[in-house]
């Protein structure tokens, strides 16, 4: 989680919240620049099968709305939102495959 900014397509921050290594239930706390501003999440690892599988939750908070207002607003962006979120996680994806591709292979595949 720490090296997420290596394939992200924007600037992005991760650390962990509790001690120790990486594993399932793990939380971490990030901060991402879309645009001119910082939003902050918080992460939990959801499925750690290394090396073949790896999936975390996140959780967006939006310093700005209050929670009414932010409801209305999402619920009347949120397809177009969606669109672009979508985006963003498709490149950030492929980002991460071609990293992970150009790696030096070893002998065990």
């Amino acid at each position: 989680m720490p090296r997420h900014h290596e394939g992200a397509v924007h600037e992005i921050e991760v650390r962990p919240t509790d001690p120790g290594p990486t594993r399932l239930g793990k939380r971490f706390a990030s901060r991402g620049k879309q645009g001119k501003r910082w939003w902050r999440s918080d992460l939990e690892v959801t499925a750690y099968e290394r090396p073949d599988r790896f999936a975390f939750s996140l959780r967006r908070v939006d310093p700005i709305l209050n929670r009414d207002l932010r409801f209305r607003l999402v619920t009347l962006a949120a397809p177009l939102l969606n669109l672009y979120v979508r985006g963003i996680r498709v490149r950030t994806v492929e980002n991460l495959k071609r990293r992970l591709e150009a790696l030096p292979k070893t002998p065990s595949g």
